[in-house]
């Protein structure tokens, strides 16, 4: 098989697939923004944010239809989906199945180990049905779509459907799965020659694809970069539940000082401007009055030395920010822990920047993630 093209939605996702495939002899490239226009790089894995999810389902059709047959020439396409189906799913689905003249395409978007998880029709989330994947589906225009629950269930649909395939309309086969083992069977059904399957997931079915693919390579590690400071900027861009949480439970922390905006020019951030906290965060939202209307992401950014890691929530505020500073790829390190990606952008001056989706893990994730990193930070 060859190495994977990640085409997603959003950064976020983009990055914790990608992180997936991170080893120490693998270190996967993600473009976005402008970066998107540049060819996938040889003998790696390639992921590109195509910053898609919040677009109309006119203008992401457009988006996709020319990414996918590029990505589909230069390497095996995985098309990340949100856990949870947000964004407009068929609309990448369709336009990877014309692009790879497969018209079939399996759906896994479970990630048990954000306890997402698949049964039936339903997505479930935390144990509770969240989601009808196949009213969901057919609300976007698809209308051929089945559940499955074993490869040998996938595999007799695809002969029973072998004459009336079409890729302008794809046989979409949603798979159930509630563990990492479930998982580990569809990956392996992706990997086998017996079915022509264009594969779509989260960053759980890439990380079983990752397992079968680095079974002679080295785990995951993350590297801060050489000289790195230890103080740390977290940028929080979501307005989820369980997003207002995780910040509430980080402004508690005595280590951690809220700012009111983040510095666009020379001289905006003085010695004397920053507090003395060592770890600041800033919100595109007021948190203390709960309003939940977003303030602008800078259209520029330039941080002070002694800051170089960045913690970004939120695919889309991610990505806007980090094109505000002038990057358009970053390479995939490895992760903090599953659905939160190490990243660092290179390009410039050099920065680490974690990414995790807004609508990940439980109250206290941040600051758990500022506990690791400063943990790492000075170990290394």
């Amino acid at each position: 098989m060859r190495d994977f093209v990640i085409l997603a939605d959003d950064l976020t996702g983009a990055a914790d697939t990608a992180a997936m495939f991170a080893s120490e002899v693998t270190v996967p490239t993600v473009y976005f923004g402008t970066g998107c226009a540049r060819a996938p790089l040889p003998s790696t894995i390639t992921a590109y944010s195509l910053a898609t999810r919040d677009l109309q389902p006119e203008a992401a059709d457009m988006a996709w239809k020319s990414l996918a047959p590029e990505a589909a020439e230069l390497g095996t396409p995985y098309l990340k989906v949100d856990s949870t189906l947000r964004g407009n799913v068929y609309a990448s689905m369709l336009a990877l199945s014309r692009a790879t003249n497969v018209a079939a395409i399996l759906l896994c978007p479970a990630f048990p180990q954000q306890h997402r998880v698949v049964r039936g029709d339903w997505v479930l989330v935390g144990g509770r049905e969240y989601l009808n994947i196949r009213e969901l589906l057919r609300s976007q225009g698809c209308t051929h779509v089945e559940t499955v629950s074993s490869p040998g269930e996938c595999l007799a649909l695809l002969r029973e459907n072998a004459c009336s395939l079409r890729v302008s309309s794809p046989l979409v086969l949603a798979a159930s799965a509630e563990s990492d083992g479930d998982l580990a069977m569809w990956a392996n059904l992706v990997k086998s020659s017996t079915a022509s399957l264009v594969p779509a997931g989260s960053a759980g079915l890439a990380c079983a694809l990752a397992s079968i693919r680095t079974l002679e390579r080295s785990a995951p590690v993350f590297s801060p970069l050489a000289g790195t400071h230890r103080r740390l900027i977290f940028v929080i861009g979501s307005t989820t539940a369980v997003s207002r949480d995780q910040c509430r439970r980080l402004r508690e922390r005595s280590d951690v000082r809220q700012v009111c905006s983040l510095p666009c020019a020379p001289g905006d951030w003085t010695a004397g401007d920053l507090p003395e906290a060592p770890h600041l965060l800033w919100t595109t939202h007021d948190l203390a009055k709960g309003d939940v209307g977003f303030l602008p992401v800078p259209a520029s950014l330039l941080l002070p030395d002694e800051f170089t890691t960045l913690v970004l929530s939120g695919g889309d505020t991610a990505e806007r920010l980090l094109v505000a500073a002038g990057y358009s790829q970053m390479s995939v390190v490895g992760h903090i822990s599953p659905g939160i990606a190490a990243t660092q952008v290179q390009a410039g001056r050099p920065w680490n920047v974690i990414l995790k989706s807004g609508s990940f893990g439980d109250e206290y994730s941040l600051c758990q993630i500022l506990d690791a990193l400063v943990t790492k930070l000075v170990s290394d």
